[in-house]
């Protein structure tokens, strides 16, 4: 195998280590979140795959739009630590309690 290719794949391997993970918090934005932060809040059954979700100043990287209470004018930004919590039957998931109820439906 040549160097140039093997430092390509090595470069490719590296980038794939230090990926974000989007994960969509309920009634608000996508948010990314960092590899290093661990597993994020996923899966189904009795117990979450991970626990880790978006925290309070993280800025949202899809679905943002001005009908949300994170909306800033520009940005979504994240208000509080969004919580791991079953979302609907057996399924877990990102939700934002302090406002869970108080944010509008997308348009």
């Amino acid at each position: 195998m040549r160097l140039g290719t093997v430092i390509t794949l090595a470069s490719a391997a590296v980038g794939l280590a230090s990926a974000e993970v989007w994960v969509p918090v309920q009634n608000d934005a996508v948010y990314s979140l960092p590899d290093g932060r661990g597993q994020p809040c996923s899966g189904t059954g009795a117990m979450p795959l991970g626990l880790e979700c978006p925290r309070k100043g993280d800025m949202a990287v899809s679905d943002c739009h001005s009908a949300l209470e994170t909306f800033d004018g520009t940005n979504c930004v994240a208000m509080v630590d969004a919580e791991c919590a079953m979302i609907a039957r057996s399924q877990w998931g990102h939700i934002d309690k302090c406002a869970l109820g108080n944010h509008g439906a997308p348009p």
